[in-house]
């Protein structure tokens, strides 16, 4: 998907249908090749170890509900994807050594790019089970089945710090792009950000959304202090590249350049 990112939905969901009438597998096969594939990409992924489990944990699932709905749009036949997804993860979280493999690589790279380690030994698997459940992919039994410590109504890390603030998680997120925030604060809340891989598409239509209003508003502070945050901390736009289009951030920047009066400044 590199000619146009894995956020570009349209065209990822196309290739993922296209894998699926070529190859002619089950669901069951399918949904296996599919996360054992991502398994072992995250698995080898070294320095890039915390993307990719932001890939598998946060975008891949979502992906899925918008393969399913394409194909059972055609109306071809009646799939069960709740039990082909199931079975597929049963399959694969067998494979213990690859599930080591992959804890071991984030925890590397979590150590390297990060202050944090309360969370080494969690085991990223129990992140994806927990995404699936919210999304309702897959039945909390089955998590429980597969994970027993996985809790039925753990909510987001970054949604918890929203409700002790008292606001959603969205307005939370917000304020933190606020120019009366230093840049250089940022740096524990950008780790918690990154450990949080279910709120990384909320997090990134937020910064989208407000790259697109102070663009299209000019305001240059509050503009200038959004775009010294993404490009301090690169991280960020990482993850934002895995849950929307690039360019559309891009044709916003350069539709700002081209309206601006510079003989403003």
């Amino acid at each position: 998907a590199h000619d146009f990112g894995v956020g570009d939905n349209q065209s990822s969901i196309a290739v993922l249908v296209a894998l699926f009438r070529w190859t002619a597998w089950s669901p069951v096969v399918f949904y296996t090749q599919l996360f054992l594939s991502a398994f072992t990409c995250l698995s080898q992924s070294a320095s890039k170890a915390l993307i990719w489990k932001a890939f598998v944990v946060g975008r891949l699932p979502r992906l899925i509900l918008m393969f399913e709905a394409v194909v059972n749009a055609e109306g071809i036949t009646s799939i069960d994807w709740k039990r082909a997804l199931q079975a597929a993860l049963q399959t694969n979280f067998r494979q213990a050594e690859l599930i080591s493999h992959c804890d071991h690589a984030i925890s590397l790279a979590r150590k390297a790019n990060t202050s944090q380690d309360d969370e080494l030994l969690r085991s990223f698997s129990r992140d994806l089970l927990q995404t699936l459940v919210q999304l309702d992919q897959i039945s909390i039994t089955f998590a429980i089945s597969v994970d027993s410590f996985i809790s039925n109504d753990e909510l987001l890390r970054l949604q918890t710090e929203a409700q002790d603030s008292g606001v959603d998680l969205e307005v939370y997120l917000e304020s933190k792009f606020s120019p009366d925030i230093n840049v250089d604060e940022l740096s524990s809340w950008i780790d918690r950000v990154v450990n949080d891989d279910m709120c990384h598409s909320i997090l990134s239509a937020v910064i989208l959304r407000r790259f697109t209003t102070l663009a299209s508003t000019y305001d240059v502070d509050a503009l200038s202090h959004l775009c010294k945050v993404l490009y301090t901390y690169e991280v960020m736009l990482d993850i934002m590249t895995l849950h929307i289009k690039v360019s559309d951030l891009i044709f916003r920047a350069l539709l700002f350049l081209d309206q601006y009066d510079c003989e403003t400044v």
